[in-house]
């Protein structure tokens, strides 16, 4: 799966429209509470797959601490906030950070992180 592109393909488009050019964001995000040891990097793994393009990685930072980075089309990284905002069933969010990071062009696919 490659991550969402920087850059729009040209489209046949009448002359005086320029392509739609999808915004691409990058976002670190911690996540705080009952999250680690109950599945959370895993369920972030299968979500996170399930959108064409998005990149970046989910890793454990300490007992109570998961660090998401995301990066692809807005709304694909908005979607994967809103679900990091409960994960899955048995964790318990009670926290979450947002911090903007500058694009990584070297990102290639959404994996757990050592």
């Amino acid at each position: 799966m490659a991550c969402a592109s920087l850059h729009t393909a040209e489209r046949n488009l009448p002359m005086d429209r320029s392509p739609p050019t999808p915004e691409t964001l990058a976002r670190r995000v911690l996540v705080s509470g009952r999250v680690t040891g109950v599945g959370f990097r895993w369920h972030t793994l299968q979500q996170a797959e399930a959108y064409d393009g998005l990149c970046g990685h989910v890793r454990n930072r300490d007992a109570r601490t998961v660090e998401c980075l995301l990066q692809g089309e807005a709304w694909m990284v908005e979607e994967m906030i809103a679900w990091l905002r409960h994960g899955p069933s048995w964790a318990k969010v009670e926290r979450i950070e947002i911090t903007p990071l500058p694009l990584d062009p070297t990102l290639a696919e959404f994996h757990i992180a050592g």
